[in-house]
C-alpha cells in the first residue's frame, strides 16, 4: 500500500527548517507520495495577518517544487473553518482510499497529541511519524508513545530524528520587515519571492494617507481579494494591488476629490456630483497612475467600480467589489454566509450584495447610481430565480464606517 505522507503547517513563511524536516520525513519514514498542506485557520495559533493564504500557498509551492513525489495541497485553505487534523485525515482517507496516511509531527506536537481535537480519530486513520529535532528527547518521546498505546486504540507510531536547523518564522518575518538579510533562512525561491513582496514606499504612502481603522479595512480587502482570485483563477497579484489601493482617496476632502476630477476633466453625472460615497472610487482610479505608478487598465477599472459594480464585470472587478463587502473586519450578521458564497459562486455573491445594497439605499432614501442599476440588471439575467429572501441568511445591518 502506498505510504502517503502528510506534512502540514502554517508556513508563514516556508523556511529551511521546514525543508530539512520534510526531506528527513520523506527518507526516514519511507514516504512514497507526500501532501504538503498549509493550514487554513490553525486551532492552536492566532491567524497571521502578515501573509495572506495565497502568499503562504505560493511560497510553499516554490519551496517544494523540486521535491519528487511531493505536491502542495490547498484543501485546508479552501475551507472557512479551523483546520483540525482529524477532519483533514478524514478527507484524505476518502480521497485516497488506497493509501496509508503517515502524519508528520514534531516533538512538542507528539507530546500533546492526546489533547488534540478527536485524537482517537487521528490514530484510527494515520500512522504517526514523531520527529525529534535534537535527539535529546528520544526516551521521552518513546515513553509517551507507549502511554498513548495504553490509553487509546490503534496507536501506530515511530520516533525518528531529523537534522537540527534552528530557525523561526518570527525571526524571518522580523528581518523581512526591517529589510535585513535572511537569505540563509529560507529556500532561494522563497527569498526572491519575499524580497519582491517586501513592504516598500507603497505601504508608507498608505499609512500616511489612511487612518488605522481604514488601513485595517484595506489590508482585509487585499487578503480577501487575493484569496478569491486564487480560488476563481484570476490574477492574484492584480487582486492584491487592487485591494491594497482601492480606498487610497477615501479620506480626501471634497476639494481634493474635485481637484482630481477637474485636473483630468472627468465626466460627472448628477448623482456622482452630489453622492460623496462614490467620489473615492472614481478619484482613486485617477490617482493610481499619478501617485502610485499603477497604469494597468484592469486594476484601474476594478478600483473605479468597486463601490457600485458595473454591467458585465470582469473577474477582477467582481472580486474587488465582493471583497470590499465581505472582508473579515466587516461587522454585519451574515458575514460568513456571504464569504462562503463568494468562494462557491463569485458572481452570485456579487448579485446578492448588489440587491442588498440597493434595498438598503432605498430604505435610507438615498439614490442608486446607474452603474449599480446596470450591474443589477445584468446579473439578474444570470440569476433570474435568485432573490435575497430565497437565501438562508441576509445582510441585516449596513456596513457603517467602512
Amino acid at each position: 500500500m502506498t505510504r502517503l505522507g502528510i506534512f502540514g503547517g502554517t508556513f508563514a513563511p516556508f523556511h529551511r527548517g521546514h525543508r530539512k524536516a520534510l526531506e528527513a520525513f520523506l527518507k526516514q519514514a519511507r514516504i512514497d507520495r507526500c501532501l504538503v498542506i498549509p493550514s487554513g485557520i490553525p486551532p492552536h495559533k492566532q491567524k497571521t495577518t502578515m501573509f495572506t493564504n495565497a502568499q503562504r500557498l505560493e511560497m510553499t509551492r516554490l519551496a517544494c517544487k523540486d521535491l519528487p513525489h511531493t505536491e502542495v495541497c490547498d484543501w485546508e485553505l479552501s475551507r472557512r473553518e479551523k483546520s483540525y487534523t482529524c477532519n483533514t485525515l478524514k478527507w484524505i482517507c476518502e480521497t485516497y482510499p488506497d493509501c496509508r496516511p503517515v502524519l508528520y509531527v514534531g516533538s512538542d506536537m507528539f507530546l500533546t497529541l492526546q489533547d488534540w481535537y478527536c485524537p482517537q480519530e487521528i490514530f484510527d486513520r494515520a500512522e504517526i511519524a514523531a520527529f525529534s529535532r535534537t535527539g535529546e528527547d528520544l526516551t521521552e518521546l518513546k515513553a509517551h508513545g507507549e502511554w498513548l498505546k495504553q490509553n487509546f486504540n490503534h496507536v501506530d507510531y515511530t520516533v525518528y530524528t531529523e537534522p537540527p536547523f534552528p530557525v523561526s518564522s518570527t525571526e524571518i518575518r522580523e528581518k523581512w520587515e526591517k529589510g535585513e538579510d535572511f537569505s540563509h533562512l529560507v529556500p532561494a525561491e522563497v527569498y526572491r519571492y519575499l524580497v519582491d513582496l517586501r513592504p516598500t514606499q507603497l505601504y508608507e504612502q498608505l499609512e500616511a494617507r489612511l487612518s488605522p481603522k481604514r488601513l485595517t479595512h484595506v489590508l482585509g480587502v487585499m487578503e480577501e481579494a487575493e484569496e478569491l482570485a486564487l480560488l476563481h483563477g484570476a490574477d492574484t497579484e492584480k487582486a492584491r494591488i487592487a485591494g491594497l489601493l482601492h480606498d487610497i482617496t477615501k479620506e480626501f476632502t471634497r476639494e481634493e476629490h474635485f481637484r482630481l476630477f477637474e485636473q483630468y476633466n472627468y465626466p460627472l453625472d448628477e448623482n456622482l456630483k452630489t453622492n460623496k460615497n462614490l467620489w473615492h472610487a472614481h478619484s482613486a482610479s485617477l490617482d493610481l497612475p499619478e501617485t502610485f505608478g499603477i497604469t494597468d487598465p484592469e486594476i484601474i477599472s476594478a478600483v473605479r467600480y468597486h463601490t457600485t459594480g458595473k454591467a458585465d464585470m470582469t473577474p477582477l472587478e467582481a472580486i474587488l467589489f465582493t471583497a470590499d463587502a465581505i472582508e473579515p473586519n466587516r461587522g454585519y450578521d451574515d458575514l460568513e454566509f456571504y464569504r462562503q458564497l463568494a468562494r462557491e459562486d463569485l458572481y452570485k455573491a456579487a448579485y446578492l450584495i448588489t440587491v442588498w445594497t440597493m434595498e438598503d439605499l432605498k430604505r435610507r432614501n438615498l439614490p442608486c447610481h446607474r452603474d449599480m442599476t446596470e450591474s443589477y440588471e445584468f446579473l439578474k439575467q444570470r440569476f433570474p430565480h435568485v432573490t435575497i429572501d430565497g437565501e438562508k441568511q441576509r445582510m441585516k445591518h449596513p456596513t457603517k464606517g467602512l
